[in-house]
Parts: C-alpha cells; sequence; structure tokens
C-alpha cells in the first residue's frame, strides 16, 4: 500500500533526525507502571496505538508512541512526549473520550492525535520488559518469554537508529542482549485479555 505524505516525512525524519550518541531508538510505543517501563513493539496494524491507549485508561501512565528512546549510559527509557495517534477503528472502540484531540483526513483514512496532558511521573525509567504485539482478535492468546536470541534478532530490526561508530555499536548490541532476556511475544483475543497478560507478567 501506498505511503501517506506524513507517513514518508516521519521515516525520513527518522533515519535523519535521530539522536543516535546518546540513545538507542526503537519503533514502539511504552507505558509504565509503579515506575517501571513496558515496551510495546509491532509493525503497523497490529494495534499496538489502541492497546497504548487502552491501558492509559486503565491507569498505566503513557510514556510514547511510535518512538522508545533507550538511555546508552543506563539502559533506562527516555522519555519523550509524543502525540498518541489512533484510526478511526481504534478511536471509536476506546468510547472517544479523551479530552484533548486533533482530527487529521488525509482524504482517505481519518486519524485521531491524542494529546497527552498529565506531566510525566520520572525523567527516567527502568524497563522492566519489552512486549512483541503478534496481533489482536485471536482465539488463541499467549504471553510467552522469548528465546533471547530470537528477541535479539527483533529488536535489531525494530530499531530506527543506523549511525553509530563501533564503540557505539559494541554498546548497542550488549544493551539490545540485556533487553533480549526480558522480551516475550503477546497475542491477544481483546484489549482487557492484553492489560491481563501484562498484569499478571509482572515482577
Amino acid at each position: 500500500s501506498e505511503l501517506s505524505p506524513i507517513q514518508l516525512l516521519e521515516n525520513f525524519l527518522y533515519t535523519t533526525l535521530i539522536p543516535t550518541d546518546d540513545v538507542i531508538a526503537l519503533h514502539g510505543a511504552a507505558v509504565a507502571k509503579d515506575g517501571k517501563a513496558q515496551l510495546l513493539l509491532a509493525s503497523t496494524m497490529c494495534g499496538k496505538s489502541t492497546l497504548t491507549a487502552f491501558l492509559w485508561q486503565e491507569g498505566y501512565e503513557y510514556i510514547t508512541d511510535d518512538e522508545i528512546f533507550i538511555s546508552r549510559s543506563t539502559m533506562r527509557l527516555v522519555p519523550i512526549r509524543r502525540n498518541l495517534s489512533l484510526r478511526q477503528g481504534g478511536y471509536e472502540m476506546l468510547g472517544g473520550s479523551f479530552k484533548k484531540v486533533h482530527n487529521i483526513y488525509d482524504g482517505k483514512t481519518k486519524t485521531y492525535l491524542v494529546v497527552p496532558e498529565n506531566k510525566l511521573r520520572y525523567e527516567s525509567y527502568e524497563i522492566e520488559k519489552v512486549v512483541f504485539l503478534a496481533g489482536y482478535g485471536s482465539d488463541e492468546p499467549y504471553f510467552v518469554k522469548l528465546e533471547p536470541r530470537d528477541a535479539f534478532l527483533r529488536l535489531l530490526k525494530g530499531q530506527l537508529s543506523s549511525k553509530n561508530s563501533e564503540e557505539k555499536k559494541k554498546k548497542k548490541y550488549s544493551i539490545m542482549a540485556n533487553l533480549a532476556k526480558i522480551s516475550y511475544e503477546m497475542r491477544y483475543s481483546d484489549l482487557w485479555m492484553a492489560e491481563k497478560f501484562l498484569k499478571h507478567s509482572q515482577k
């Protein structure tokens, strides 16, 4: 399918403006519970943003959507504030009850940009787990721990930044290897099932 002008612009920004010296950037969303972050990684149309918005409504702290920054020096999540982007179906599924929303219509698709008004609680967050979303609406939901090697390769595919010195690459691979040890895959039947999986998997 064709990319919209907004998507093309974001792809350009991803590859040219990511601050690679200090952080590792991944494509995904992040929420937090009790000060510990959970990273949600998924390809397009897997329901990542809808699940993120739902968890936010259920009391999780919303941190970011689409871009995740991880400090190279501390391996902690460095929060950035981005509007949460919801497609029309996801927005309507969640009741359309967000306080501040911008509507975007490109002639084909309506998108809702939900503006986070709450202040972040911390300057950085310990990463509790990485969850790869395998899809939703499944009759056979599951939540399983990934083999570190498999998770490591998935993390490499999900990175947004690519320009690194040899020294920076070694540090990046070390961080990816550590994240791979706390990585899971989740397929869920509905949003409530997903929250149940995440809640029961907390340390």
